[in-house]
């Protein structure tokens, strides 16, 4: 019921205030997007060696994602995807990390 009662706020809102319906990637554009914050998150572990300064990669990473999921659901009426990109991100620096210091061991 209440997803039918969102629908039909959407359509009536379309029509009598020319508000525009969401929008949303295709399943292949979000997978896309998926992987290429993955190898983002992958590239800035690789390339930052120092712990401070990944930190503030990281969260420089995390914030610029945010902003910009927000700054097009906002603006665009658009949906992209936000939890899966900071995890697939958060995990491949993590495991990147983790991994270049294992390697750069004596």
């Amino acid at each position: 019921a209440v997803l039918q009662g969102q629908l039909t706020s959407q359509l009536i809102s379309n029509v009598i205030d020319d508000r525009p319906l969401i929008w949303w990637w295709p399943l292949q554009e979000e997978f896309l997007w998926i992987i290429g914050w993955s190898l983002s998150g992958g590239f800035i572990a690789w390339g930052v060696v120092r712990p401070g300064r990944l930190l503030a990669a990281s969260l420089g990473a995390v914030l610029l994602l945010v902003v910009g999921c927000g700054v097009v659901m906002m603006t665009a009426s658009g949906w992209i995807p936000l939890v899966p990109p900071l995890l697939a991100g958060g995990i491949t620096v993590g495991v990147t990390a983790i991994r270049n210091r294992q390697l750069r061991r004596p």
